[in-house]
Formats: C-alpha cells, structure tokens, sequence
C-alpha cells in the first residue's frame, strides 16, 4: 500500500510506501491524489462517469498514446 498526501493544488506533502507495496503503485497513488486535489473531488466520481459512459472521460482518458503523435501525411 501506497499513501500520498498533497495538498490542495495536487502538490505532493508526504508519501509512505509500505514494505511489499509494487514499484509501479507509487505513480499511481500520487496521480490519484493530485487528480482528487486538483478537482475537488474524489476519484471514484471519475471511475462512475467512465463506467456510466460519460463521453468527456471516456475521450480523455480511453486513448492511447498512439493516438497523439502526428502522421506524416498530415504534415
């Protein structure tokens, strides 16, 4: 287990990583509170909207990186 404190503009204070947490866990738990800190809310009202089909979250958090570089027949 990962716990990350930040405060209100996502800023990280503190961070505690428990013995046996994963590597690949500490991005995620900083990520997830600045998001909650950031937009003042808690992050199971993104999880909801995604999963209630809300098209905001769905285009801004469902592409994959592919999808931002430019083509060469583009430019």
């Amino acid at each position: 287990m990962n716990i990350a404190v930040v405060d209100t503009n996502g800023e990280l204070v503190h961070f505690l990583r428990m013995d046996g947490a994963q590597i690949a866990s500490v991005t995620v738990s900083q990520g997830k509170a600045r998001t909650a800190a950031r937009f003042r809310r808690p992050t199971q009202a993104f999880y909801n909207g995604f999963e209630t089909g809300h098209p905001y979250i769905i285009r801004r958090w469902s592409r994959r990186p592919a999808d931002f570089r430019w083509s060469k027949a583009a430019s």
